[in-house]
């Protein structure tokens, strides 16, 4: 791991933050992010790095308490929750396991050919180009582009496959991810793509959605700026180009999941906002989904949210906002961050309330039927959009750490498949 970060929320002000091993963004108030100083940004696999903090709060104001935490993107809730961890452990990051290759089963040598079905624009709703926006998603994020993964790089030729499975559960399918250095889509993209309707083994079904997923965590942290977030006049330009994608790979739309590092740059903000505009004018049918953290913390994606609803309804911008909040039901306590953000306290980050049924929920892959059962019982009688669900490997894909993947446990396999059956119900 090359460089980790944490956020870090308080319920009360502080006077005085210090971080010994870090870079702090704030010396007072509730959230400050910290950063790694140069000798201490990378880490072996398996080891553990201890961050160091002191905090001074008001003269008999009781101690301030720690209410949630995101580390290297993932969220954890502070308190007397099931997801917390050991105290001892709070401060402790762990650089990434498990997201070195796998034994894998090698791919099939011969696949069948196939033959793309010609896609029929989607006259039934106002959004999806080809296959209309679900009023209750069920999402799987499925790994199929990774430079950091010898034989799945971004320019790797091979023929993604979906379990059967993913076939009967999911009605939105999040391909992940583009590089946003040179927004190439990877012919494994295409290749899964071009399936859907074939009803070859392993295709996608027709009635599916599929996204194309920009950026990532490790894209944000790494490449920071975006250069086409430089200027109005390049993310205008890569606007342009994005357009053209539902027509040359018979998608329905993108995810922007532009993190912590790029989407704290300056100007990320103000020019996402130009592209998404520009892509509505160029495509209006594109699905456009903007996933944030638990807490809104990073500049871009707050500025994306702040414009896509005023008042409760629509600008025309982004579509959804999805949850990157993967432990156990935790999602659940960070609606209304964004549901109900205007009765936040003075100063919250998001100033707009966001449509409950705008709002995806985040599950882990690996989570248990319980846990799945509890948000999809939540997304129906609240009206919430549904499910996002990081991550599924597909067959002969990609595997990042294993207890992470909806596609190693049989448990959450069948929640899923049932899920999926009921919001498509639903819809």
């Amino acid at each position: 791991m090359d460089d980790w970060n944490v956020f870090l929320v308080f319920d009360k002000e502080l006077e005085d933050f210090k971080c010994y091993d870090g870079e702090v963004d704030n010396a007072s108030g509730k959230t400050f992010k910290i950063r790694p100083k140069a000798w201490n940004a990378a880490s072996k696999a398996g080891s553990r790095r201890q961050i160091g903090i002191g905090i001074k709060w008001a003269q008999n104001s009781g101690e301030p308490k720690l209410k949630s935490m995101v580390v290297n993107g993932i969220p954890y809730t502070c308190g007397d929750g099931d997801d917390t961890g050991d105290a001892e452990d709070l401060f402790e990051i762990e650089a990434e396991e498990g997201e070195e290759e796998e034994d894998r089963e090698e791919p099939e040598s011969s696949q069948e050919v196939v033959v793309p079905v010609e896609q029929v624009e989607n006259v039934n709703s106002e959004r999806g180009v080809y296959v209309s926006w679900p009023k209750k998603v069920m999402g799987l994020y499925v790994l199929l582009a990774d430079d950091d993964h010898e034989g799945f790089e971004s320019e790797a030729v091979w023929e993604p496959r979906l379990y059967e499975w993913q076939q009967k559960a999911a009605n939105v399918l999040f391909f992940t991810f583009i590089h946003p250095v040179t927004m190439d889509v990877p012919p494994s993209f295409a290749n899964l793509a071009k399936t859907r309707g074939t009803g070859v083994e392993g295709a996608i079904p027709a009635d599916t959605v599929i996204l194309f997923a920009i950026g990532g965590y490790a894209y944000s942290s790494k490449i920071k700026p975006w250069h086409w977030l430089e200027s109005q006049e390049a993310a205008e330009a890569m606007a342009e180009r994005v357009a053209k994608w539902p027509e040359e790979y018979g998608i329905d739309g993108i995810d922007l999941d532009l993190e912590d590092g790029a989407g704290d740059t300056p100007k990320a903000g103000p020019n996402m906002i130009h592209f998404v505009r520009k892509l509505r004018t160029l495509q209006p049918k594109m699905i456009i989904g903007q996933p944030t953290y638990g807490f809104p913390q990073v500049k871009a994606e707050i500025a994306v949210i702040n414009a896509s609803w005023k008042n409760g309804q629509s600008t025309n911008l982004a579509d959804s906002v999805g949850l990157m909040v993967y432990q156990g039901t935790q999602a659940l306590n960070y609606v209304k961050n964004y549901a109900t953000a205007s009765s936040q306290w003075s100063g919250f980050p998001i100033q707009t309330d966001v449509p409950k049924n705008c709002i995806l929920l985040g599950a882990k892959g690996a989570a248990s039927a319980s846990t799945l059962n509890t948000l999809a019982k939540a997304s129906l009688d609240n009206d919430y959009l549904g499910i996002m669900v990081w991550y599924a490997s597909v067959k002969n894909g990609l595997q990042y750490a294993v207890t992470w993947d909806a596609s190693e446990s049989q448990a959450s396999i069948d929640a899923y498949v049932e899920i999926g059956q009921k919001f498509r119900q639903a819809s």
